[in-house]
């Protein structure tokens, strides 16, 4: 986000007047408005978005989904709850300077138009003689004489219209000095922190997803390889396949320190246990049939240059559906995910 601040050395810190003050006014809409412009406009990066990829994510599709919900509700909270948002709150007290501001002004215009039309009266009644008559049939009467008491009355009126603008003008004055010295700079480093608070969780979604990513990567790897080279030909069931990282949380949480997002190379301290079960049904309970943590042995036997090259490509296996693998293979030639996203 570009500094805006340095603009506000253009507008007018002290005035005399209401065109002054009018003056002042546009001045600190137009630094005002292009802060929050360029608010606007940094929510809308990529790097403050968070999208569901449309790869295969196997088991932790659901998770991914609502990493991006929370991202969602996260910029929601910053950008349109002022209870949950410091950057609104300075554009509702900024907004409220402003528009007492421009009260002062529509006041001191006041001031001067009554003194004008009060004048104009003084003008046209001249040669009339004031009589003990309420203030408001003051010009209604006709009467003669000199006009001693209407310069008399438009002195009183003056002198006071002059008191009441000179107190305005110091609380215009005092306003503005603290908008110029203190409330533009406070107003756009919250709108920077905001922004950079809602970065800071688009790129703890994106590494969650990736992670994600390398859960249904490992998933998608051994399904093919358990598929096509474990399970009894004879068998038409379904299971279910899943890659658990023991050592994370299974859900996305934003206050949670991610761990860098591993490589293919397994080591030794490899925690993603990989399991198959077996759907439940009325006859047969659920069963584990395989359950083993990844290591490099199993690494190296299930990701082949083919299951990487159709993963990589945006391939799913055919028998794949809503989280479990069926053992038939369905009369279909589709195989995008984007058909089961």
């Amino acid at each position: 986000m570009q500094n805006n601040a340095e603009n506000s050395n253009t507008f007018i810190t002290r005035v005399n007047g209401p065109k002054e003050l009018q003056i002042a006014i546009n001045s600190l809409t137009t630094i005002l408005s292009g802060i929050k412009t360029e608010f606007e406009r940094d929510i809308q990066q990529a790097r403050a978005q968070v999208f569901k990829p449309v790869e295969f994510l196997g088991s932790c599709s659901f998770k991914v989904e609502m990493c991006e919900v929370n991202h969602r509700s996260f910029v929601h909270s910053h950008t349109v709850l002022p209870q949950c948002s410091d950057f609104l709150k300075e554009d509702q007290n900024i907004t409220e300077l402003l528009n007492t501001l421009e009260s002062y002004r529509k006041m001191l215009r006041t001031f001067r138009q009554q003194s004008k039309t009060l004048r104009r009266e003084v003008n046209r009644k001249k040669g009339t003689k004031l009589k003990d008559l309420p203030v408001g049939e003051l010009f209604e009467c006709d009467l003669e004489g000199n006009n001693k008491h209407f310069v008399h009355l438009l002195d009183i009126i003056k002198q006071n219209h002059l008191a009441n603008s000179r107190r305005i003008i110091e609380h215009a004055n005092a306003i503005l000095l603290k908008m110029r010295t203190k409330c533009i700079s406070v107003y756009e480093n919250t709108a920077q922190k905001t922004i950079q608070l809602i970065m800071n969780n688009a790129d703890k979604c994106r590494l969650f997803i990736a992670q994600c990513r390398y859960i249904g990567f490992i998933e998608f790897c051994f399904s093919k390889w358990w598929m096509e080279t474990q399970k009894n030909p004879d068998d038409d069931g379904e299971y279910y396949i899943t890659a658990v990282d023991t050592e994370k949380d299974k859900e996305f949480n934003p206050c949670m320190l991610l761990k860098p997002l591993p490589d293919l190379s397994i080591d030794g301290n490899s925690k993603i246990l990989i399991e198959v079960k077996s759907v439940p049904t009325r006859e047969c309970s659920e069963k584990i049939l395989f359950s083993k943590i990844l290591n490099q042995e199993l690494a190296d036997t299930i990701f082949t240059k083919n299951a990487v090259s159709e993963f990589e490509s945006g391939m799913i296996p055919t028998n794949y559906r809503y989280g479990s693998f069926s053992s038939k293979i369905p009369p279909t030639t589709e195989t995008s995910y984007s058909q089961w996203s």
